[in-house]
């Protein structure tokens, strides 16, 4: 057998940097891969040693992107076909039956990294290579997007939406309804049975899109994303707009606020007329129009409405006629679903004197960050949110 021309794998460099990635790793899942490879598990092919962490580490298609990536960097060329090579000179089956190679020293999660003095399995008879003693990467960084909330924690924070009804077949044991048969009859009698419950929450998603969100589409995108993909609700729609999700109200309501520099509608709220003509965008390019009343009618009803877009406050700016049509769509979506939220992926310092402060007096706006999300799932399950100037319903 062949000594392999480049160095061998270290375990614990590359569970410290998928930990440093966010990645939810702990001794267990440490002592899991430790196992796999005492077992004999990745041990005859470099590929298959990357799909055993891969596996074991890796919760996502995105995650497994990052270990592969990560992997590369810091496993070289480590192709063994027949087996492994101790220092005897003897080759050790790949199947797990046997000790392990000696010279390979794992290193225990207990350990303090800055007291590790890393050891390599040694292959072909050849002494211990030290880390220190290592060549250099051909690359030194991975560069991966690093968003303020990642794609696990978008999904725990949405699986917490849950609106539970009892349907389908009878294949649970209602225990109370069965003793209460029992006692009644008097006599052994079959159990009563009853549907699970099952999760109908439904979310129409609501995406600002182009211009002052063009720096935040990644981000967006990925929330999306995760809250599709692993959020566990019943449907999620997702559909788009540009600034506003409908245009054309009547401004003819702003005449008494003329002349004033930054004009409040509160004067006029009652009178701001219910939106509910226009159309929504089916594709991120914004080219594909569909009627705003054909998305009520086929994924609106029911459904809890999730706005994200920054409402003006990218750039800082105040817009009377943007704030009198996001009025009066809010006005016109209340009549047809009793739950909204509006999701700002600027922090909330970065909103006053712009026009996502006034829309935030009208509907719970928070920050699209870990906090933000939960308190906007708690808020589309029915908690309280006081509003300083609550919409009233409009006639739809």
């Amino acid at each position: 057998m062949t000594e392999p021309d480049e160095r061998p794998f270290f375990l614990w460099t590359l569970f410290q940097q998928l930990r440093r990635r966010g990645f939810a790793l702990g001794p267990e899942e440490y002592e899991a891969v430790r196992s796999a490879l005492h077992a004999g598990f990745g041990w005859s092919s470099r590929r298959e040693l990357r799909e055993v962490c891969s596996t074991l580490w890796a919760k996502s298609r995105d995650e497994r992107a990052v270990v592969a990536a990560l992997f590369d960097q810091h496993v070289t060329n480590w192709d063994l076909d027949a087996g492994a090579v101790g220092t005897d000179g003897e080759l050790w089956p790949v199947t797990g039956e046997g000790p392990m190679p000696d010279g390979l020293d794992l290193v225990s999660p207990e350990q303090e990294p800055e007291d590790l003095v890393p050891q390599m399995a040694s292959m072909g008879g050849l002494p211990p290579l030290t880390l220190s003693e290592m060549p250099a990467l051909a690359y030194q960084h991975v560069f991966l997007p690093q968003y303020p909330v990642s794609f696990r924690a978008v999904a725990q924070a949405w699986r917490r939406l849950r609106w539970p009804v009892r349907e389908g077949p009878a294949t649970e044991l209602d225990v109370d309804a069965t003793i209460q048969r029992r006692c009644d009859l008097g006599v052994v009698s079959p159990p009563v049975l009853r549907p699970r419950r099952r999760n109908r929450a439904k979310l129409l998603l609501l995406v600002d899109r182009q211009g002052s969100m063009a720096p935040f589409h990644s981000y967006v995108d990925e929330v999306c994303r995760a809250i599709r993909g692993a959020g566990r609700l019943r449907q999620v729609d997702l559909f788009y707009f540009h600034d506003t999700p409908l245009e054309g109200a009547d401004s003819s309501v702003l005449e008494p606020l003329r002349g004033q520099l930054f004009p409040s509608l509160d004067p006029v709220l009652a009178e701001v007329p219910t939106l509910t003509q226009g159309t929504l965008m089916s594709d991120p390019e914004l080219m594909s129009p569909i009627s705003m009343r054909d998305v009520v009618s086929e994924h609106g009803r029911g459904a809890a409405v999730v706005i994200l877009g920054d409402g003006g406050a990218a750039r800082g700016r105040y817009d009377v006629l943007r704030l009198l049509d996001t009025v009066a769509f809010l006005k016109g979506a209340k009549q047809w679903s009793d739950r909204l939220v509006w999701l700002n992926p600027l922090p909330p310092a970065a909103w006053p004197g712009s026009t996502a402060a006034e829309i935030a007096r009208h509907v719970p706006m928070f920050p699209m960050d870990r906090d933000g999300m939960y308190r906007a799932v708690n808020v589309l399950r029915g908690q309280p949110f006081a509003l300083e100037k609550p919409l009233t319903v409009g006639a739809w």
